[in-house]
């Protein structure tokens, strides 16, 4: 086979072998993307917040405090005070009806004796006032006998309360020990994964980089090859001679250049596939060391769950019974006015009208002076009557102050505050098992698309050894040229070849052979293994 035919057979051989491997490097592209895409997933996921809760404890031993110290002005404080002066004043009025009853028990004497019809009417009204006394009275004790009573339960509730929250808030930190330790060695897992993740999208992006100098090289090799058959082909055409042997230099000087080209290509490529073949072997097992240790995690964690909602389960009813009771203070208060506006109202009657005007009539009919004692005692007694009213109106009113509502209120926003961390540990929980089922999935389809990377750098790796013969052959034949060479070159015949090149590469080839520099022939000289900056993968393959 004459050196033509052998420079073409190694080209067509060449660019076989260049095509299969380009179709592999597809292949590899596009699962070098797929465990791409899944890093930037897992690295998403992982960095996702996670809900503290280890102010839970904290809030139900504030809550404890706050009853516990309410108690203790409710049981010691101004409160219980008011209570007892409200009880008394009551009492009072209990006296004045009693005497206004004995008012009416010796003006009824009179009557035996005067048989006056005035007097007669001055006791019915007197004994009226006296009645309607005993029943608004007896329903404003008896309001205060609810009260009271609402009062006592509340500070027993209050007191339970604290009693239980004390020792929940202890444990509520015990119950939620694995969960923070949980989330904070899940947070040092995650930072590790993170970490691997992002250094797995490096080495993938270099590999990309790589794989971009290789297709611009055997885009370029078949060329460089089908220019030597143009060099010989031209040779050819002049008789053996220093003309011919000037091509033949320089096509010798072309083969050797790509063969040292080529060889540093096939090293480019062997590591490449060397890193292909162990691309993220590191990062799935990190991924299933997660894995194996986060499942274990989360289960404690809904056991801890558990734990709290039955540990709360029995707080949470206390402080609604407080709230509960502590909403009907307000109501409980106001009936009590009511019942004395009613009392007051019979007051009014007593010191203005009715009574005084029966007994004026009595006096004015019967003439005797000894309704004049009990003139000054209805007076008397009716202004003590109002007088009772108004301190016991200024009492209620002490006593509504004297409950600090501000408390009430902290309570509630304590027990919203534990729901609210309630569903936000449950929402967390959930979140942490949706992410961890998205983490799983994206560990089985990495290790898929590893797999699958390794298998195919195996195959390139196989492929680059059909190469290797190629540049033995590249190399033989140049080999062949220079020792063929019959007479001494005449170089300024080489001329009429500058204008076939499309590289630099091939262009300072050509230079050094005429012994110039590539300045002086007009070249310039570019590194052909370096991608430009503009091309990619993605722009070199599509």
């Amino acid at each position: 086979m004459d050196r033509l035919s052998s420079v073409q057979s190694v080209r067509r051989d060449m660019i076989a072998s260049l095509d299969a491997l380009s179709s592999l490097l597809v292949d590899v592209r596009g699962h070098l993307m797929a465990v791409n895409d899944r890093t930037c997933a897992l690295v998403s996921a992982q960095q996702e917040p996670i809900e503290g809760v280890t102010h839970i404890p904290e809030l139900a031993s504030d809550l404890a405090g706050a009853m516990r110290h309410w108690s203790g002005s409710m049981t010691n404080g101004t409160s219980r005070m008011l209570l007892r002066e409200t009880r008394t004043l009551l009492n009072g009025l209990t006296r004045i009806r009693i005497f206004f009853q004995f008012l009416a028990t010796i003006t009824s004497i009179q009557i035996s004796r005067s048989r006056s019809g005035q007097l007669s009417a001055f006791v019915g009204a007197l004994r009226g006032v006296s009645a309607q006394i005993e029943t608004e009275l007896a329903q404003a004790q008896g309001g205060l006998d609810a009260f009271d009573q609402s009062f006592e339960s509340i500070l027993t509730v209050a007191r339970e309360g604290a009693d239980h929250l004390d020792p929940a808030a202890r444990r509520l930190t015990e119950i939620l020990a694995p969960i923070v330790a949980g989330q904070a060695q899940m947070g040092t897992r995650r930072g590790r994964v993170t970490q691997q993740a992002q250094d797995l999208s490096g080495r993938i992006e270099e590999v990309i980089a790589r794989l971009v100098g290789t297709f611009q090289f055997s885009d370029s090799a078949a060329q460089r090859l089908e220019h030597v058959e143009t060099i010989l082909a031209r040779g050819a055409a002049h008789p053996p001679g220093p003309e011919r042997a000037a091509f033949e230099r320089l096509a010798s000087a072309q083969l050797q250049a790509l063969e040292q080209d080529m060889s540093e290509i096939l090293t480019l490529l062997d590591e490449s596939f060397q890193t292909i073949e162990g691309l993220g072997g590191g990062f799935v097992a990190e991924l299933a060391a997660q894995r194996a240790e986060v499942e274990p995690l989360l289960a404690a964690q809904d056991r801890a769950f558990g734990q709290l909602n039955e540990a709360l389960g029995t707080v949470m009813p206390t402080l609604q019974g407080i709230i509960a009771r502590s909403a009907g203070f307000e109501g409980q208060i106001d009936l009590l006015h009511e019942r004395l506006d009613n009392l007051a109202g019979i007051g009014q009657t007593i010191g203005l009208a009715g009574v005084n005007s029966h007994l004026e009539a009595a006096r004015a009919e019967v003439g005797q002076k000894e309704l004049t004692y009990i003139a000054m005692s209805v007076k008397e007694t009716a202004q003590q009557a109002l007088k009772t009213f108004a301190d016991t109106g200024r009492t209620l009113d002490k006593l509504r102050t004297s409950f600090d509502t501000g408390e009430f209120s902290a309570l509630q926003d304590g027990m919203n505050r534990l729901e609210g961390d309630l569903g936000q540990i449950a929402a967390g929980l959930d979140k942490a098992r949706t992410r961890q089922a998205l983490l799983s999935r994206l560990e089985d389809e990495t290790r898929t698309e590893t797999t699958a990377l390794a298998r195919l750098a195996v195959s390139g790796r196989q492929m680059t050894s059909g190469l290797v013969q190629t540049i033995l052959r590249i190399e033989a034949l140049g080999a062949l040229l220079r020792e063929g060479l019959t007479a001494a070159p005449d170089m300024s015949c080489l001329a009429e070849i500058a204008p076939i090149y499309t590289m630099d590469r091939e262009r300072e080839v050509h230079a050094e052979v005429l012994g110039l520099s590539p300045d002086a022939a007009g070249f310039g000289v570019g590194t052909l293994s370096a991608p430009a900056p503009q091309d990619t993968l993605d722009s070199i393959l599509f």
